[in-house]
């Protein structure tokens, strides 16, 4: 576990992984710059090269009071040499979570509770992405957080294309991290035999858990 010693606390901690206008980013009807502060928005995945340059709106949110902006430093050194522009802090996954935790438990009075958090998979993405996605639900499983992993078929039938990566994120069953469950009205009988759980989409999203923790990747 991250040491909470001297770890800042957060009202909103915020995670972007698609490269994207920051006015086009809205949270439940919100903008991020009027989300409840102090904030912490990580920026992740194809996000990051929007901090090159110190005229990006995304840079300028350094300069807004109790916002902090942080980055991946491996989803940067991945995709761009030295260093992004000043004001922007070096970050982990690792300590993203520690900080959602923080908040989170701060929100709730209290730790989060088992099986409080569903990640949610829209859309097809492309190895890099898929492995992008895994090293965020790793570093989640590093701290112990319950949590399930759910595909819209489509994204299932996506990563299915990509068997390296389709093997990379077997260990989340093997290993109990995380359950994997596809929204598909026809289970395919050999991933259901690795452990995949096939869940009838209209009855899964008629009963939404209001009360669940969920994070869109």
């Amino acid at each position: 576990m991250i040491s909470t010693q001297q770890r800042p606390r957060y009202n909103s901690v915020l995670m972007v992984r698609a490269k994207t206008q920051l006015n086009e980013i809205m949270i439940n009807g919100t903008a991020i710059e009027a989300l409840p502060r102090p904030l912490l928005v990580f920026l992740h995945s194809g996000a990051v090269v929007q901090l090159a340059s110190p005229t990006s709106p995304w840079v300028k949110l350094t300069k807004e009071a109790d916002i902090d902006l942080a980055y991946c430093s491996t989803a940067w050194q991945r995709r761009r040499s030295g260093e992004p522009a000043s004001g922007v802090q070096r970050s982990s996954l690792l300590q993203f979570w520690a900080h959602q935790l923080d908040c989170w438990s701060a929100s709730a009075g209290s730790s989060i509770e088992p099986s409080s958090l569903l990640i949610r998979i829209g859309r097809g993405q492309d190895e890099l992405g898929w492995q992008e996605s895994l090293e965020v639900i790793l570093a989640a499983a590093t701290l112990e957080i319950p949590m399930r992993v759910q595909f819209e078929d489509a994204a299932w039938q996506s990563l299915l294309g990509v068997p390296d990566q389709r093997l990379a994120w077997q260990q989340l069953l093997d290993y109990k991290l995380a359950g994997i469950e596809v929204l598909a009205f026809d289970a395919d009988a050999d991933q259901a035999a690795l452990g995949v759980h096939y869940v009838d989409p209209d009855a899964t999203r008629s009963s939404v858990n209001q009360a669940e923790r969920k994070l869109d990747l």
